[in-house]
């Protein structure tokens, strides 16, 4: 039991370490998208406040995306190292069976 919680455990302080990695990338994307819509209003006028806002909700949503892509691709790498380790202990009882079965079949034979 005491052996599953620390696995437990990493995998939470993993997850949590991952978390605010995310959100800092995100706050990166609004500050920078922040301080282009400021520069392109007040240099050229041609930036709208209304696209401006467009541009920094938009942003704001990128560190949700981000993580849940990150962990659907989390997700799918445990369902196929879960088969992967299916199909290698099928693999080790079909020959665990095979040598068996010749051992029987030899022992016969002599």
């Amino acid at each position: 039991m005491d052996l599953n919680q620390r696995a437990q455990y990493a995998g939470f302080a993993a997850g949590q370490w991952l978390e605010a990695r995310l959100q800092l990338i995100g706050c990166a994307v609004v500050a920078g998208v922040s301080v282009v819509s400021v520069l392109e209003h007040h240099t050229r006028g041609g930036v709208s406040p209304g696209f401006a806002g467009l541009a920094i909700s938009y942003a704001l949503g990128i560190t949700g995306r981000l993580s849940s892509l990150l962990s659907s691709f989390t997700e799918t790498e445990k369902e196929m190292v879960a088969v992967e380790r299916c199909y290698e202990y099928i693999d080790q009882v079909r020959k665990g069976f095979l040598k068996e079965t010749f051992s029987i079949l030899y022992r016969l034979k002599s």
